[in-house]
């Protein structure tokens, strides 16, 4: 990276874009300009920014001698022309972890787990299961999991952050959530010790940086491969009764139907005491604030899909008001299972009026049990195809027709009358959420990672509605 000789070494590995070599001096420069110099080469100061976004200098990450992955690429020629003395720049700089051990579970670590069959949530960390349902006193239960989300996602850029370092960015990110969490933790002192309750997400090591001052860095774990992840999920998914059951379907074209099929599910709804699961899906041309919705498909675990044809009553609105659909979609103790709720709330707000409430995203699930199992720090978006693939349930394929004609003609589903295809595409949506998907995925979310997965669903439909 810095040393006496790395324009040499850089010259002679024209074709190779990463480099290892140790620090010799650590500069001190700012990472939001661009073009200052890093030995003999510059560093991209855009991608180096949004890499190490809230580190403010190398100096506060890196020591003299420390070793480092440095990749590098040839500057454009137009760039390259007004900078003699080099031909190459730093896109990247991390942290060469040699002597930190980080967990890392085997593909076979739940074959020595004991008869107990221990949630996914722990991951086998058998001798960590204390530390599962541990929280720091300055951190509320609740906020646990987006604060250790939050906290990944800072360490991710610098594998071997310091921690005074880690707390400084929280208190200079201006988004609520981190100063919330600084007022929580009140100093580093308070990071420490609630980093240190989940070894199942981060590694502490102490750094003498002199013999005056020290430090501990912070590590993430190692991920949790997918394929890891999938093995898990075969071997230990739950058989259901239901998966064959006989599924019907019923198209609801009447103001009298509508009505009748409302009222035997808020009957349902109102005596149960644990809240009455369905699956939701809308259709229309690009579902939005504008384009209108066609067809809303309702689907119960007992394996019955109701499509509703709000453009068969004098006007759209009538079977959510009149009709009573509109007060299943905000009923308190019905669950509505959703995959990407976002656009099919921003229609039914914006088109109709409806706040939807009580709503399990797929999308959302999936991410965040991702993400509580080490398995990833994005936050990905798979498609429903994947999610049922991951877990075992396939969907029907496809009508490739359907499917084409949805990516061109936005007027598709306001054409009448349904044809056959058009019914099992929208019932393949509805049918295979309830109960199969709903159930795996509500199961495997942990306790700690559930209020926040409950706050992103939230935050996705208050988003629709704006």
């Amino acid at each position: 990276m810095a040393s006496g000789t790395a324009k040499e070494q850089l010259e002679n590995i024209a074709g190779i874009v990463r480099h290892h070599c140790p620090v010799k001096k650590c500069y001190d420069l700012d990472l939001f300009y661009r073009g200052d110099y890093l030995g003999d080469a510059y560093y991209d100061g855009k991608k180096l920014q949004k890499k190490l976004k809230g580190i403010a200098t190398l100096g506060c990450v890196l020591n003299v001698n420390d070793k480092v992955f440095v990749t590098v690429e040839r500057a454009p020629e137009r760039q390259a022309r007004g900078r003699q003395h080099t031909k190459w720049i730093v896109v990247d700089i991390r942290p060469r972890l040699e002597d930190v051990t980080l967990n890392r579970l085997p593909s076979t670590f739940y074959e020595n787990l004991p008869t107990k069959k221990h949630p996914i949530a722990d991951l086998g960390y058998v001798n960590q299961l204390a530390a599962y349902q541990i929280s720091s006193h300055f951190v509320p239960y609740d906020r646990a999991a987006e604060l250790i989300s939050l906290t990944r996602k800072e360490v991710v850029k610098w594998n071997g952050l310091p921690l005074h370092e880690l707390f400084s960015i929280f208190e200079n990110k201006k988004e609520p959530p981190y100063a919330e969490f600084v007022n929580f933790l009140g100093c580093s002192d308070g990071l420490f010790e609630f980093l240190n309750n989940y070894p199942q997400y981060f590694v502490l090591r102490d750094s003498y940086k002199t013999a005056y001052e020290s430090d501990t860095l912070v590590y993430v774990t190692r991920r949790f491969s997918r394929s890891d992840f999938e093995l898990f999920l075969i071997r230990n998914r739950e058989s259901d009764g239901n998966h064959h059951h006989r599924c019907t379907y019923q198209v609801i074209n009447t103001m009298y139907e509508c009505k009748r099929v409302c009222d035997k599910l808020l009957r349902r709804a109102g005596r149960r005491q644990t809240p009455l699961v369905i699956a939701i899906d809308c259709e229309g041309g690009c579902l939005g604030k504008d384009e209108d919705l066609n067809l809303l498909q309702l689907s119960t675990p007992e394996g019955e899909a109701y499509l509703f044809d709000v453009m068969s009553t004098w006007r759209r609105e009538d079977m959510f008001h009149r009709g009573k659909l509109g007060l299943i979609l905000e009923h308190e103790n019905i669950i509505k299972v959703f995959h990407n709720c976002f656009s099919d709330q921003a229609a039914l707000f914006f088109q109709f009026g409806i706040i939807v409430n009580n709503v399990f995203d797929t999308s959302i699930a999936f991410a965040t049990i991702w993400e509580q199992c080490n398995t990833t720090i994005e936050f990905v978006q798979p498609s429903l195809a994947k999610i049922c693939a991951t877990y075992g349930y396939p969907m029907p394929q496809k009508n490739g027709y359907i499917a084409n004609k949805m990516k061109y003609d936005h007027e598709f589903w306001a054409r009448r009358p349904l044809t056959a295809d058009m019914i099992e595409y929208a019932t393949d949506d509805v049918l295979c959420l309830v109960p199969l998907i709903y159930k795996e995925l509500n199961r495997l979310i942990s306790p700690l990672w559930r209020p926040l997965f409950k706050q992103r669903c939230e935050q996705r439909l208050e988003k629709a509605r704006t």
